[in-house]
């Protein structure tokens, strides 16, 4: 593998491989990947994990070369806004809408785990996307499929009726732009009050994998050290052993919950007489952390 500027990012992957100081692709970049995906297609795919060789990989056989080549142009003159105008502008109607998202989505999935996920992430990807899918589904069914074919599942992990959340409430979710998420690893969603909220596989410091290293560790450890959740709320049962009914409760707080007023996202559930479960939201709507506690320390009555 190729490392021009020797920055630890090669060739295809690097937005910019003669210059160290970026990764981010520019307009220039960005329509040379669109215009390389579409010539070369699955060919060169594993060396080009990036968005715009991807929808240029799809378009393949759907669109014209000349509107290809032309989207190239225009977006090498412009910005990225324009670019996704322009994109969006490509995604084809009918039939061919069908065979250009289950196109999108095997391309997707033919990416590792960690790479598809960045691909989920980006902002073009995004729009694109939610652009598709909004011109061509038009019932909740076919928009969960879509969501499913693009995005590896997420339509069926979180369109739920008990979470009242639709599709479109995921696709307004996914397309906004002042939101950085990762589709492919959003796990759930809910809303309260008009704002939607999700749950994401996360890091060490937010998300799931934080209230699992945190606050569970080994579902089967009953103590404060392991599964505090089952620690304060069944002890001796058999509730809380298992991601999803930890995740229910959580969503039940969000929901049920009492939100303290000088601490907005913070929300309290009394799950006993003595004991507690607390979530935290950041203003974004993303659950960044969640944990049982004493009633008599909740900051707020509930």
């Amino acid at each position: 593998m190729i490392d021009t500027d020797d920055d630890g990012w090669i060739v295809g992957k690097d937005g910019e491989p003669t210059d160290a100081g970026t990764h981010d692709y520019s307009a220039g970049r960005a329509a040379a990947e669109l215009v390389l995906g579409f010539t070369l297609g699955a060919y060169a795919e594993e060396n080009h994990d990036n968005v715009y060789y991807l929808i240029g990989s799809s378009l393949s056989g759907i669109a014209l070369f000349g509107d290809i080549r032309d989207a190239g142009v225009y977006i090498s003159q412009g910005d990225k806004q324009m670019a996704l105008v322009c994109l969006i502008g490509l995604v084809p109607t009918g039939g061919d809408g069908a065979k250009f998202m289950t196109k999108f989505g095997k391309g997707l999935a033919g990416h590792s785990a960690e790479s598809a996920a960045k691909i989920s992430s980006d902002l073009e990807y995004r729009c694109l996307a939610v652009g598709a899918i909004r011109e061509s589904g038009t019932s909740e069914v076919e928009k969960v499929a879509l969501l499913d074919e693009l995005f590896l599942g997420l339509g069926t992990r979180v369109v739920r009726a008990g979470d009242g959340v639709t599709a479109d409430d995921v696709l307004d979710l996914v397309g906004d732009e002042t939101k950085k998420l990762t589709p492919t690893k959003t796990m759930r969603v809910t809303k309260r009050d008009a704002i939607t909220i999700w749950l994401e596989e996360g890091t060490d410091v937010g998300g799931w994998r934080h209230i699992f290293n945190r606050h569970i560790k080994d579902y089967s450890d009953v103590s404060d050290k392991g599964n505090q959740f089952a620690a304060a709320f069944d002890p001796t049962g058999t509730n809380y052993r298992d991601a999803e009914s930890i995740q229910n409760l959580i969503f039940d707080c969000i929901k049920q919950g009492t939100e303290d007023s000088n601490a907005p996202g913070h929300y309290y559930l009394r799950v006993t007489s003595e004991k507690a479960v607390r979530v935290v939201v950041g203003g974004n709507g993303f659950i960044e952390t969640a944990h049982p506690m004493d009633v008599n320390k909740v900051p707020i009555p509930i």
